[in-house]
């Protein structure tokens, strides 16, 4: 349900799993399901879920909760699956030295048991990082090594519109804007391709920021991209992906002296307490510019 897009109905799903989960019971289920708990698995894909809705806090309290149980569980694969979710928070979060960190794990066991997908998904994060931290020559070259083996793993639909947005944004950062631009197409045809919706508002945002970069910038273009990302985050009550689409629109609005800037970002001020984003503050702080 959280890769369709029905967030809060993933947590439903979760917590009423996790009320009938037992340690001693259910551990050996680690050898049946996907290769991994399946009780950790829910909580690394609850606190995705949590963090999407806006709940900062309790999106990093379920991973923790998830790396310790794989753990107790004592089951190497799983403990890798945490991490390799911890990992893609990270990068959703832009923390590329704790990404890859964590990728570097993951990686180790890809290796050292043979599993073609963690071996794809940690090479992929690894090259984003090193993008993100200076690196362009080595982490293109390490996220393209990672899309090969993605494209060849037997698990290749898990997640795509994420690992192709991450791609997408790892050639943006390398100044290859052409690239950039045929990735973030292939990553959003993969939202319909798989049915997986839980990306696709920030794949649009993306493809803004694409948009806008390079020596041929399309402010038109861009100006829809975030429309469009703002009305798929609302339908999804996903208030992460919608606040950094207004935080975007703002700016190009503001860019372009236009009036309609700075109430992009009311709806920000109408959330409750509950939805604790730093992208708030972010927010909060723009305006004021836009206003003075």
């Amino acid at each position: 349900m959280c890769t369709d897009g029905l967030l809060s109905r993933s947590l439903e799903h979760l917590h009423a799993a996790l009320a009938i989960y037992d340690l001693d019971t259910h551990r050996h289920q680690a050898m049946q399901y996907a290769g991994h708990d399946p009780c950790v698995c829910m909580l690394c894909i609850g606190s995705l879920a949590e963090r999407m809705l806006g709940h900062a806090a309790r999106s990093q309290s379920l991973s923790d909760d998830a790396r310790t149980l794989a753990n107790k569980v004592d089951h190497v694969p799983t403990v890798a699956h945490a991490q390799w979710y911890a990992a893609e928070l990270c990068q959703i979060l832009n923390e590329p030295a704790r990404a890859l960190g964590l990728a570097d794990d993951v990686l180790g066991v890809a290796i050292d048991k043979g599993i073609s997908q963690y071996f794809a998904w940690s090479k992929m994060v690894r090259g984003w990082a090193l993008v993100a931290q200076g690196d362009a020559d080595r982490g293109l070259s390490e996220m393209e090594d990672g899309y090969s083996a993605l494209r060849a793993a037997d698990a290749l639909f898990y997640h795509l519109p994420h690992r192709l947005g991450m791609r997408a944004q790892t050639y943006a950062l390398a100044g290859r804007y052409r690239e950039a631009a045929d990735a973030i197409e292939e990553a959003i045809a993969s939202v319909q391709r798989t049915g997986e919706r839980w990306f696709e508002a920030e794949l649009l945002r993306i493809k803004a920021e694409i948009s806008l970069a390079g020596p041929t910038a399309d402010a038109h273009s861009a100006e829809q991209s975030l429309e469009q990302a703002i009305a798929t985050a609302s339908r999804q009550a996903a208030r992460l992906w919608e606040a950094r689409a207004r935080i975007d629109l703002a700016k190009l609005l503001a860019t372009q002296q236009r009036a309609s800037a700075a109430s992009v970002l009311d709806p920000l001020r109408t959330w409750g307490s509950e939805i604790d984003l730093p992208e708030r503050s972010s927010a909060e702080a723009l305006r004021q510019r836009i206003d003075h």
